[in-house]
């Protein structure tokens, strides 16, 4: 019995290792399961907080449907990739968007350029950026804490960062600055830090990179 209690509370723990869950603004979201995969609906923010997006995911790269709003109304809802039905006053507008056409990407069922004001819209939440949960602050916190027994010798150091479809840190590089060792933990360490909010272009789920200044 208590072999099996016991293997009961191993498989239990995999599990709870296994299933990562963001909390955000008091609240979990954004999970994947055991199987590495999306699951449920996932919320994106945009750095202000004044917009968001929330949908359910239709696999890790993209949403099934997805609310976008602004201030806390809803201004638009995408389904199919390319469906749009955008809120506007009390009326609703139906319109596809389109990539290839360049000059007017987001047309209205009978194939005429949306309005100004509603294209405006859209360019508003049609990417969303990549974004720490916690900021430069909570960076800046984990890797004091992670690193607190490197030596300190005031350098800056500058690193390159790829954060991948899932929000995870998924490629370091050292551009400038620092010892060998330090370097080396340093990337170490940031391949190993809390997921990130991934970056959201129309709906799909996007890898991001950027650079990040650090004072070491």
């Amino acid at each position: 019995m208590t072999k099996f209690l016991t293997f009961l509370l191993i498989i239990s723990s995999i599990r709870m290792v296994s299933q990562d869950v963001i909390e955000f603004k008091n609240e979990k979201i954004n999970e994947i399961n055991a199987d590495n995969q999306k699951v449920g609906t996932w919320k994106i923010y945009d750095n202000s907080g004044n917009l968001r997006a929330v949908g359910l995911v239709a696999d890790s790269s993209k949403f099934a449907v997805v609310h976008y709003y602004v201030d806390g109304k809803i201004v638009a809802t995408q389904s199919a990739d390319s469906n749009f039905v955008f809120v506007d006053n009390a009326q609703t507008v139906k319109a596809i968007l389109n990539f290839k056409d360049r000059e007017h990407p987001l047309k209205t069922l009978d194939g005429q350029p949306v309005s100004d004001k509603i294209f405006k819209r859209y360019t508003q939440f049609s990417e969303l950026p990549t974004m720490n949960y916690g900021g430069n602050e909570a960076i800046s916190k984990y890797l004091s804490r992670k690193m607190r027994k490197m030596p300190r010798r005031g350098d800056r150091i500058v690193v390159q960062i790829t954060i991948d479809i899932d929000g995870r840190v998924d490629l370091v590089n050292v551009l400038s600055g620092g010892s060998e060792i330090v370097n080396r933990e340093l990337v170490k360490t940031l391949k190993n830090m809390p997921r990130w909010q991934p970056g959201v272009q129309a709906g799909h789920f996007i890898r991001s990179q950027f650079t990040i200044p650090l004072n070491f």
